[in-house]
């Protein structure tokens, strides 16, 4: 029978799992706030059996660039419809409210303003690709999440 394994190691969302008596998975899952970087993770493997083995391994991850967008700290505060949209979105806020909308990549795409209802209704260019926007008030605060989808 064999030693109990042991782990160590100092990269954040870094994890060693055993899948089998002679298989494991290591995953990262970068943290956010991980600095762009090389990380290195030294891994050994033993085998106590007959005739005893070892094996060493470095393995490298680079982190080229830090997230350009996270998951959001508080959840949008309504709903929009229809979801995901084509051709025209719609959700509702405060009433005469200036709603700014970005890409994923947090470039403006336009500026609007909710009704006295507080709707507000977008229908973007058809130039402008699939994929999400956010819709955030003046104040940055994020008001919905819109995801266009393609022809």
């Amino acid at each position: 029978m064999g030693r109990p394994r042991r782990c160590r190691w100092a990269i954040p969302g870094f994890s060693l799992l055993t899948t089998g008596a002679t298989t494991a998975q290591v995953t990262w899952q970068v943290p956010a706030s991980l600095p762009p970087g090389r990380y290195t993770a030294a891994v050994a493997v033993l085998d106590n059996g007959c005739p005893n083995a070892s094996e060493d391994y470095t393995l490298t991850f680079v982190v080229a660039a830090q997230p350009l967008a996270s998951v959001a700290d508080h959840p949008a505060v309504t709903s929009a419809f229809p979801m995901p949209f084509r051709e025209q979105v719609q959700f509702t806020t405060a009433p005469n409210q200036a709603v700014v909308l970005v890409d994923a990549l947090g470039r403006v795409v336009a500026h609007l303003t909710s009704q006295a209802d507080g709707r507000v209704q977008w229908q973007p260019a058809a130039a402008l690709p699939a994929g999400l926007y956010l819709a955030r008030g003046a104040d940055g605060r994020l008001l919905a999440r819109l995801l266009r989808s393609g022809n």
